[in-house]
């Protein structure tokens, strides 16, 4: 399945795809199973698929309301990638998104930050990949200039867990002995999250929760890190499609949609509120979204972020 990114808002009128049938209808319809049949060659794994979306469907009744064209192709991306959909392993996500300029809702392919490492884990280059976050106390000295610092880890657990988070680590090894590292303060973090994700900056002024920045911070914060880090590493073809294809809404085509802009980051959603396991426990309501412009200068290449 070919997939080829492109930027910005969706400009033509997209005509939905199906709604009125049920998920299960469409899949083993013409459209939904050729869509199915030429990304998954064996009839085995293809059953499988369904049946996998079929659950997750139900699951989060959300998906449901879904163009189907756009919930069958974020599923096919996760499958392709060999990222299982299951929030509780939090490697890849398929979320309902309003799509208000086309009168629709979509489904969205996120890949989560344990999906980054177990993907450049496969390159077969990594001997070692971290994450982690950095709580008060534990930063000995910091020059970013010189990228020069030094952690002392507190041991004590219980003290350590009421310890705020004041900035976040990550590195990697590779097998040939190229070591990388990087650190960002908690207020780098913020600040990049408040200009790549609109929502969360509505989030921060109206004092929801309706972005994933909102609900689960460090989270996304270790998500960036290692998208950016991931500059640095071996890239293989599947990390190369999943940053590319993480917060897509995937066309028929195989084409990417970004609906609030072309920085690939966050987008105003009203996607089941998860909890701290990464369980899918409730609906939210539908956040009144503000139309963003799109973003001047830096390309979608610059920004592979998180």
């Amino acid at each position: 399945m070919s997939l080829t990114p492109t930027t910005g808002n969706i400009k033509a009128p997209v005509k939905a795809t199906g709604k009125s049938e049920s998920v299960s209808a469409y899949l083993n319809g013409k459209i939904g199973s050729a869509l199915v049949s030429n990304a998954i060659s064996d009839k085995t794994k293809a059953a499988r698929f369904v049946t996998s979306l079929i659950t997750l469907c139900s699951m989060n009744p959300d998906l449901q309301e879904c163009d189907r064209a756009t919930l069958v192709s974020a599923a096919l991306n996760a499958e392709t990638l060999g990222l299982p959909l299951n929030n509780q392993m939090g490697f890849g996500y398929v979320l309902p998104y309003k799509d208000k300029k086309n009168n629709r809702t979509v489904a969205q392919f996120q890949v989560g930050w344990r999906g980054i490492i177990q993907l450049m884990i496969r390159s077969g280059q990594m001997k070692k990949i971290h994450v982690i976050e950095v709580r008060a106390g534990e930063l000995v000295r910091f020059n970013p200039i010189l990228n020069d610092f030094e952690f002392r880890y507190l041991e004590n657990e219980e003290e350590r867990a009421k310890a705020p988070v004041i900035g976040y680590y990550c590195f990697f090894e590779t097998t040939n002995g190229y070591v990388q590292e990087l650190y960002w303060t908690k207020e780098k973090m913020e600040l990049h999250a408040k200009t790549y994700s609109p929502g969360y900056a509505a989030d921060l002024k109206k004092n929801t929760q309706f972005t994933f920045w909102a609900k689960d911070f460090d989270g996304m914060a270790k998500k960036t890190m290692l998208k950016q880090i991931s500059k640095f590493a071996p890239m293989s073809v599947d990390l190369v499609k999943a940053i590319e294809s993480d917060q897509a809404v995937i066309n028929e085509d195989g084409t990417y949609n970004y609906i609030d802009g072309n920085d690939n980051e966050d987008i105003i959603e009203t996607a089941p509120k998860i909890d701290e396991n990464g369980v899918v426990v409730e609906a939210e309501p539908e956040p009144v979204t503000e139309e963003v412009p799109p973003k001047q200068g830096d390309d979608l290449a610059d920004e592979l972020n998180k």
